[in-house]
């Protein structure tokens, strides 16, 4: 359902590496870690800020992809909190029905 641009991705390389290593081995996927950094970082009260200087000053992404990635991780965090599927990303995703608590008509694309 997230899929992260190969330049964020590739830009927080060493970010994800030092986030490995502060689990002291409980998240060793790398894909699993550069999503719990991320949605780390967004939870906090000034997280997007902060993930947003991180991506366009510290790693230089260009403001457009980091601003739609970044619109793209909220959006993602709303149906998670709210349960809000499409029967298409219940399909899709294979996201159980005990998980789904309204459907929708809003596909969320990424693209």
């Amino acid at each position: 359902m997230l899929r992260i641009p190969w330049e964020i991705s590739h830009a927080m390389k060493d970010d994800v590496d030092l986030f490995i290593e502060l689990t002291d081995g409980k998240v060793t996927d790398r894909q699993d870690a550069l999503i719990y950094y991320i949605f780390g970082v967004l939870g906090d009260g000034t997280g997007v800020k902060k993930m947003y200087k991180l991506l366009t000053k510290r790693k230089g992404i260009p403001r457009d992809m980091a601003l739609k990635f970044l619109n793209h991780c909220i959006k993602l965090r709303y149906k998670i909190d709210k349960g809000s599927y499409s029967w298409w990303e219940i399909d899709k995703y294979d996201i159980p029905y005990d998980e789904v608590k309204v459907c929708s008509t809003y596909d969320l694309n990424f693209g």
